[in-house]
């Protein structure tokens, strides 16, 4: 897999999970949310300069 620019410019937008009231407490979506939000953040923390775009 690689990163490449895209043709044109992409406007910043915002992410968000959303699942059911009643699987709030499951132990598997809330390690997949942990998982998700993790990834992201770190996504966040990483300049576009930083990025090696091929």
């Amino acid at each position: 897999m690689k990163l490449v620019r895209a043709p044109v410019r992409i406007p910043a937008f915002r992410e968000a999970l959303q699942w059911p009231a009643s699987f709030h407490l499951d132990r598997a979506l809330l390690w997949l949310r942990e998982i998700i939000a993790d990834v992201a953040s770190e996504v966040d923390r990483t300049p576009a300069a930083q990025m090696k775009v091929r």
